[in-house]
């Protein structure tokens, strides 16, 4: 939950005194050891290093902190009070895990509403200057009322608001920036209207798949099929190549190759989008239409025989039965026809708003395509007038809501640029169309993570980082608590005590070594069209083999 603020010039002087914007402070921290506890010899400096840390308590901060060393036996010595803050090698502090680990496993919250809860911020859009950061345990208006007193008592009214649709945060900004312009955030309205209008069928999509647990097979027939093709490594390059054998050996091979990097390019499907996230980005839908294409090509090469012997194939037989039950589900070839019709009707709104474009590169960071909010207007009229001379409008419910949803947020949609007096004169400023400050927040927490570990989700690492989850249950139980404490006064403290050595080194060995995929298999089942260039290779190796 965000709020940007579009202030004068002047507001800006008041906030000289404030550590709340994007120059966070910087704090010093020293090891208190003068003398290697070790052999007594005096410690020298090894190096200074600045990093910035996050905790709930203190905010973003950088923290430059001294690290020590023996001359004698090499021993380093660090801040203990940095460490009772932040774990080494951690950017987040303890107060932060204890409340992600908590909403996680005790409140069973989704990634996305933790990292709501744990902060709300108000932001000058112009300047691109955080104004003030609060944590809320909840999104009523009685929350966030008090947040946006501090900012109104800081700095004053702004010239406008834009936010999202949040009930909560519509009806503080109402008591307490009455007589200010409030507008909406063009993405979250745009997304939202999008969630109702393909929500339901795409989620029976991702429950359909689920339930016939074809990532699964699919993995399993991966990890069966991964040694010959990295036994096989010539037969990869000639199919990139485009060249053909009459090795009967190699050709035996040739049908897992085959079967490997079909099952590479179905999951490629989930990997499809621009950044945005649902209802823009449908990886499911991508997936399932993808499994329906590489079921009818196994189902057609299974059938060609590249030798003699017929056991060759069986690679394509058992991937094309591992997909037969969900190809015959009627329930999500029915949700995947009527959810593609409604995703026609969703972009032609999407292309008449201007925004989230779909040969966009930049993701949240893009702010739609530079246009007079008079032409968006314009293009959201007779896309709304479009609707309602619909065949079939006056029963469909999905598009009635669609409609009652414009109308609602109407004048909140389209800002005229504001006039205001500088000393340079009158100056016209436009307000911002698009509000992403936090989904942008919470992929820099991703793109950090995946820096210092590798791993791309997020979400995944946080329910996987502790083996027992059930005996997350015992926090609530405050006999098991006074046993777990042993003294402490909270599980921060506690934290602060463990070595975090230890605790990186179990974490690595339960993740395991992930399989990679053969860099050049991997290029050509980025292409859209590899199946069909796969079928027509096999057809080539066929005619050109020595049966």
């Amino acid at each position: 939950m965000n709020c940007l603020c579009h202030y004068r010039d002047k507001v800006y002087g008041k906030i000289a005194n404030t550590t709340s914007f994007d120059m966070p402070p910087v704090f010093d921290f020293f090891p208190k050891e003068e003398f290697c506890q070790n052999d007594k010899t005096r410690l020298n400096v090894f190096k200074t290093d600045t990093r910035t840390k996050k905790t709930m308590q203190m905010g973003r901060f950088k923290a430059r902190e001294t690290i020590k060393v023996c001359p004698k036996c090499g021993i380093h010595y660090r801040s203990k009070e940095l460490s009772k803050i932040v774990p080494p090698s951690c950017n987040f502090g303890y107060d932060i895990l204890v409340f992600v680990g908590k909403s996680l496993f005790l409140d069973h919250l989704a990634d996305h509403t933790i990292v709501e809860q744990l902060l709300m911020s108000g932001l000058d859009s112009i300047m691109k200057i955080v104004l003030s950061n609060c944590k809320l345990l909840s999104e009523k208006s009685d929350s966030i009322i008090p947040f946006l007193e501090d900012i109104k008592e800081l700095f004053g009214e702004p010239l406008a608001l834009v936010h999202d649709m949040s009930t909560g945060i519509i009806k503080a900004v109402g008591k307490v920036f009455p007589n200010v312009l409030d507008f909406i955030c063009h993405f979250h309205f745009l997304r939202d209207i999008g969630k109702d209008l393909l929500g339901v069928e795409y989620d029976n999509i991702r429950k359909r798949l689920t339930k016939h647990k074809v990532t699964g097979k699919l993995n399993y027939r991966l990890r069966r099929f991964i040694q010959t093709v990295d036994e096989n490594m010539q037969l990869i390059d000639m199919l990139n190549d485009q060249k053909s054998t009459c090795c009967g050996e190699l050709l035996s091979h040739m049908p897992v190759i085959a079967a490997y990097s079909l099952i590479i390019w179905a999951f490629e499907g989930k990997n499809q989008g621009n950044g945005y996230g649902f209802p823009f980005d449908r990886p499911h839908l991508e997936f399932a239409k993808r499994l329906k294409v590489i079921y009818a090509d196994l189902n057609h090469l299974r059938k060609v025989k590249l030798r003699s012997d017929c056991r060759d194939n069986k690679p394509l037989d058992k991937t094309f039965l591992d997909l037969s039950d969900v190809i015959k589900d009627k329930s999500l070839w029915k949700s995947v026809d009527k959810i593609e019709s409604e995703i026609v009707i969703f972009d032609k709104l999407r292309d008449a708003m201007r925004i989230a474009p779909k040969t966009g590169k930049k993701g949240l960071n893009n702010e739609g395509s530079v246009a007079r909010i008079s032409t968006i207007e314009k293009g959201v009229k007779n896309f709304r007038k479009d609707i309602l001379s619909a065949k079939g409008y006056s029963k469909n419910k999905q598009h009635k809501k669609m409609i009652e949803q414009i109308d609602k947020y109407w004048e909140k949609l389209f800002a005229d640029p504001i006039k205001v007096e500088s000393v340079d004169g009158k100056k016209y400023i436009q307000p911002q169309r698009t509000n992403n400050y936090a989904e942008q927040n919470f992929r820099d927490l991703k793109r950090g993570y995946r820096r210092k570990t590798g791993n791309g989700s997020l979400g995944k690492t946080l329910r996987t980082m502790l083996a027992n989850t059930p005996l997350v249950k015992n926090l609530k139980n405050s006999e098991y608590m006074k046993t777990l404490l042993n003294g402490k006064s909270s599980i921060e403290e506690l934290f602060a005590e463990i070595d975090a050595t230890e605790v990186l080194n179990e974490l690595k060995t339960s993740q395991g070594n992930i399989e990679k995929i053969p860099t050049k298999l991997k290029k050509l089942t980025k292409k859209s069209d590899y199946p069909e260039m796969l079928k027509k290779y096999f057809i080539a190796l066929k005619s050109n083999a020595i049966l």
